[in-house]
């Protein structure tokens, strides 16, 4: 199966915002934008979900503590939702001075039933909430 693999390392100040003495980190902006659904969405769905393939998109991050800081509230990133159809599982940990974060989405099908539409709710979701996610990084 084709599979496209993109590395990429970069310095930003944009996915952290200062807190008192402490910094607050946009952690879960970082898997990029997640489809929101709207009541209208979720609710009216009659017919089946058509992709073009089935397909897994991975995030691996490895974010660098500024030093003399700790993290606080990496926990709320380990996600599990997890159906025939589709997969949203995520990761988080610390391994040093750094956080390291990874995330699976995952379509398994081509064409989802509209009878699994909450699954698929589900997990589009849960993708979605992570990357509104943030933690605290608080000064040692």
């Amino acid at each position: 199966a084709p599979k496209l693999s993109m590395d990429y390392e970069f310095t930003s100040k944009g996915y952290l915002k200062k807190a008192g003495k402490n910094l607050v980190l946009e952690l879960g902006s970082l898997i990029s934008g997640q489809v929101e659904l709207t009541e209208e969405e979720i609710e009216e769905r009659k017919q089946d979900v058509y992709y073009d393939y089935a397909r897994l998109i991975q995030n691996d991050i490895t974010f660098e503590l500024p030093e003399g800081y700790i993290v606080k509230g990496l926990q709320q990133f380990n996600t599990k939702v997890e159906h025939p159809h589709c997969a949203f599982i995520s990761t988080a940990k610390q391994e040093g001075n750094k956080i390291i974060v990874s995330t699976q989405k995952i379509y398994r099908e081509q064409t989802i039933p509209v009878s699994h539409w909450s699954d698929l709710v589900e997990m589009l979701e849960a993708a979605y909430n992570f990357s509104q996610k943030k933690v605290i990084l608080a000064k040692n």
